[in-house]
C-alpha cells in the first residue's frame, strides 16, 4: 500500500484549522520551514518520519490519528481523534453528540442500501 500525501496533508490542515493554528505557527512549533508546512498539506512533498512527528507533536496528536486513512486498522486512530474531540466538552455536549453521531450512524445505514 502506498502513503497518499494529499490525504495526510488534508487531515494535517484540518487539524491545524479545527485548533484555529497558522501555518506559520504549526511550522514555528514542529522547527520546519512554513512553505514546507504549505507543501505537506498540498500534498506536492513527501515527509520524514521525523517531520511526521514533529508536526503530529506540534499539533498535539498521535501519528496514528495524521495517518488513519491509510491504516488497515483505523478504528484506534478513530477512537483516538474522538477522544481528542470530547475531551474539552461538557457532559451534556458529549451526550448530544453521541445521540448525534447514533442518528448519523442509523441515516448512513439506512440510505445506504438506497445507493445500491
Amino acid at each position: 500500500m502506498k502513503l497518499d500525501y494529499l490525504i495526510v496533508g488534508q487531515r494535517i490542515r484540518a487539524i491545524r484549522k479545527r485548533q484555529k493554528m497558522s501555518q506559520a505557527t504549526l511550522s514555528e512549533k514542529a522547527n520546519v520551514d512554513p512553505t514546507y508546512i504549505c507543501y505537506i498539506e498540498n500534498g506536492t512533498r513527501c515527509m520524514s518520519l521525523e517531520t511526521l512527528v514533529s508536526v503530529a507533536n506540534a499539533l498535539g496528536v498521535t501519528a496514528d490519528a495524521l495517518l488513519c486513512d491509510s491504516l488497515d486498522n483505523q478504528l484506534n486512530a478513530c477512537v483516538a481523534e474522538l477522544e481528542y474531540i470530547l475531551k474539552d466538552c461538557t457532559n451534556y455536549e458529549r451526550r448530544l453528540l453521541l445521540d448525534a453521531v447514533r442518528g448519523l450512524k442509523q441515516s448512513l445505514k439506512d440510505n445506504y442500501y438506497l445507493k445500491k
